[in-house]
């Protein structure tokens, strides 16, 4: 299991030994939530678990290496060295990429992502490419790294 973001733990690339016990407290979380909270949350299973993990375990959200009840926690460069835009952190210790394709999603869903990763995708680009040479973009950059926003 590794993370997916400096904060948040990933569900897409995980591996566990049988009747591991985390898990098991996990699914025992999700059957009496589900009926419930969940659903009106809209809360992520990665937010749920990465939350879990840290109240119950002391998860440090810090995207490092760590063991918590024999589970070992990468950092993000293991298996998910790619965020959901498609920018890469790419390195050595690269193991495995989530791809973020939604594959477990009804078909109908998975085309509505795609639209909507290629949308965000262009229009980012799109903004990008028109914003390089414009003063006002350009002082808008500058004030942003000279308060370390970006």
């Amino acid at each position: 299991m590794g993370f997916e973001r400096d904060e948040i733990l990933s569900m897409g690339v995980m591996g566990f030994k049988k009747n591991n016990k985390i898990i098991k407290e996990l699914l025992d979380y999700y059957d009496q939530e589900f009926n419930l909270n969940i659903v009106n949350k809209l809360e992520s299973n990665a937010n749920i678990t990465t939350q879990f993990l840290s109240e119950k375990y002391g998860l440090s959200r810090n995207n490092a290496k760590q063991i918590i009840e024999n589970i070992n926690i990468y950092p993000k460069t293991f298996f998910n060295p790619m965020d959901y835009f498609g920018n890469w952190d790419k390195s050595p210790e690269t193991v495995c990429v989530h791809l973020y394709m939604g594959s477990w999603l009804p078909e109908q869903e998975q085309k509505k992502l795609k639209r909507r990763k290629t949308f965000i995708f262009k229009l980012t680009k799109y903004i990008w490419d028109r914003s390089k040479n414009n003063p006002l973009f350009k002082r808008i950059r500058l004030y942003l790294k000279n308060k370390n926003i970006i």
